[in-house]
């Protein structure tokens, strides 16, 4: 079985022009906003592991998951997915692996972002 390697690019620019219909100015400001909101919930998922409170964690995991997959950032979106699952379950352990890994491809996927702020 083959292991899915994370792309270099962690948005499918190309399907979201097409899902902003080819406006870049839009698409660009869609990954900011986006950008600004996941960090929001991904300190709220700190705070929430903080707590053990797993239905927040899973909630906000969530929520992660479906802005990801709007924006086209497969990678964020499945290890946001797995996250809520291992949050649903109540794993500790697994879900704070998980979450080092979803907090590791944002700040991927910010540095990603920050070299398009040109096209802003």
């Amino acid at each position: 079985m083959t292991s899915k390697k994370r792309n270099p690019n962690p948005v499918d620019h190309e399907k979201l022009l097409e899902d902003c219909e080819d406006e870049q100015a839009f698409a660009v400001r869609c990954l900011h906003l986006f950008a600004r909101n996941a960090q929001a919930d991904i300190n709220g998922i700190a705070a929430a592991l903080d707590r053990n409170d797993f239905p927040e964690v899973a909630r906000l995991a969530h929520r992660i998951k479906g802005a990801s997959a709007s924006i086209r950032a497969e990678f964020l979106r499945q290890q946001a997915s797995r996250l809520e699952q291992l949050a649903a379950d109540e794993e500790p352990a697994a879900t704070g692996d998980c979450f080092d890994r979803l907090r590791t491809e944002l700040e991927h996927f910010n540095r990603y972002i920050a070299s398009l702020s040109l096209l802003d």
